[in-house]
């Protein structure tokens, strides 16, 4: 038979031990549930200058994925002449 002390140890857990798994301290499940203002404003709203670069790309940038500089899309559409010639 196990000792008295190991059975009531095994059977119920230390009441602190109980109190921490079903009940989460105070601090965690407030950061948990209510994200301080910081991370929350920066999960559900990104900054302005992260949320414009994503949306709208720079006029270089989508001015160079759209149309392709003149001298790249002459150069693809239409072969130098010394390349058509040869």
């Amino acid at each position: 038979m196990r000792p008295c002390l190991d059975a009531v140890s095994k059977e119920h857990v230390p009441v602190s031990d109980a109190v921490f798994e079903e009940h989460t301290p105070l601090s965690d499940a407030v950061t948990k549930e209510h994200m301080p203002v910081s991370d929350a404003v920066s999960m559900e709203h990104t900054p302005i200058s992260d949320a414009v670069s994503k949306e709208h790309a720079p006029v270089s940038d989508a001015v160079s994925k759209e149309h392709a500089p003149v001298s790249d899309a002459v150069s693809k559409e239409h072969a130098p002449v010394s390349d058509a010639v040869s």
